[in-house]
């Protein structure tokens, strides 16, 4: 696979979230049992498109001639499928409770500022009404099916007549997640949408509850429990809370095919590709070279923008460290990296003077020498 290397960093696992995946991922896999195969039609090339569905809602919806025909006021989803039927808009110069279906695949493309339908359509008024009473109704799900008619597209759930099983993404933020200790894992907080592919990338929850600690777990990884209404994860609290991580850096990580697989295989799940190789980057298109540690032969590259955001930074010691072999005390939680206003600091015990000598001299190559806080100490 061709990648430019000024997505490089973005193709390698998260310091923390790397070496923390080592060392619970058997943890969880031995918990995930319950969960579905994940489906298998999640390929990198699209992981560019995935946006956050609260970044979807609220989105002008475009003709093909470029003229503003509605807005996306919600995403109709079946999270146990992990695929996205379609959203539903409100067409321009209309007011009040008046919505239409537009079945996921119909949209040409999503993101920055506005959706792209696709076909010859330029006016949403001329579709039948969908009210909130309609929406919440079981007729809804008949709505759906002659809606994929009237657009001609295919329908994509199993059923022969209408889709089940499904519910409006406003409806999910903020559900309860638990595992089958009872343990509180949070609430629902987002969902990684590849909106014209119809398709889930991964349920995105907040810990705490509150917005601070975030992660990722795949749709094929959760169940719904009727009696508690909350959703079931397969997974032991102490491990979520190895890789729950700030959103800044969730939401970084949306098209980072590495971090996608690896968090999918976190869970069992297989996300239908093989991650992508380091050796796989051009030479040529890279800069900042890093030399080489002595006793070790990677060769690590990275493309030098003229200023780096924090979690690029992250990224960027991430590759270096992993790819030199240092990872070992990152699994253990025996060090940690944090980066701050373009500061890279160590904290924790390293297993020798070597092993802190070699992180620090690692992390001065991404940051410079004087961005570095090295905070490690040596066992006595």
């Amino acid at each position: 696979m061709n990648m430019v290397m000024k997505r490089f960093t973005k193709n390698i696992l998260s310091l923390t979230v790397t070496a923390t995946l080592i060392h619970c991922g058997d943890t969880l896999r031995a918990e995930s049992a319950a969960g579905n195969q994940t489906p298998a039609n999640l390929v990198p090339e699209r992981l560019p498109l995935v946006q956050r569905a609260t970044h979807l809602i609220g989105l002008a919806i475009h003709d093909r001639q470029n003229h503003e025909i509605g807005r996306i006021d919600d995403l109709v989803i079946n999270l146990g499928s992990g695929q996205v039927l379609g959203a539903l808009a409100a067409p321009a110069h209309i007011y009040g409770d008046f919505h239409v279906f537009i079945p996921a695949g119909s949209f040409a493309s999503a993101g920055g500022d506005q959706a792209i339908l696709g076909g010859e359509r330029t006016n949403l008024t001329a579709e039948p009404c969908i009210t909130r009473e309609v929406a919440d109704s079981p007729d809804f799900s008949k709505k759906i099916a002659e809606t994929y008619t009237r657009f001609g597209a295919t329908p994509i759930w199993k059923e022969q007549d209408c889709p089940r099983g499904f519910t409006r993404f406003s409806r999910l933020s903020g559900f309860k997640i638990r595992n089958r200790a009872h343990e509180n894992l949070g609430r629902a907080a987002d969902l990684m949408v590849d909106l014209a592919a119809a398709r889930i990338v991964f349920l995105v929850a907040s810990l705490d509850g509150a917005g601070h600690n975030y992660y990722a777990a795949p749709p094929s990884a959760l169940s719904l429990d009727p009696d508690d209404s909350a959703l079931l994860l397969a997974v032991d609290k102490a491990a979520v809370a190895r890789v729950a991580q700030n959103g800044d850096f969730i939401w970084a990580q949306m098209d980072n095919p590495n971090w996608v697989a690896a968090t999918c295989h976190l869970y069992g799940q297989d996300p239908g590709f093989a991650p992508i190789a380091p050796a796989s980057v051009s030479t040529a298109a890279s800069e900042n070279l890093f030399p080489k540690i002595e006793g070790s032969s990677a060769t690590i590259r990275i493309a030098k923008p003229a200023t780096f955001s924090d979690a690029e930074l992250a990224r960027n010691i991430m590759a270096a460290i992993v790819h030199e072999g240092l990872d070992a005390p990152f699994a253990k939680n025996q060090v940690q990296v944090t980066t701050r206003q373009g500061r890279i600091t160590l904290r924790g015990q390293a297993a020798s003077v070597d092993q802190k000598t070699r992180l620090r001299t690692l992390a001065e190559k991404v940051a410079g020498s004087a961005n570095v806080d090295d905070q490690i100490q040596i066992p006595q």
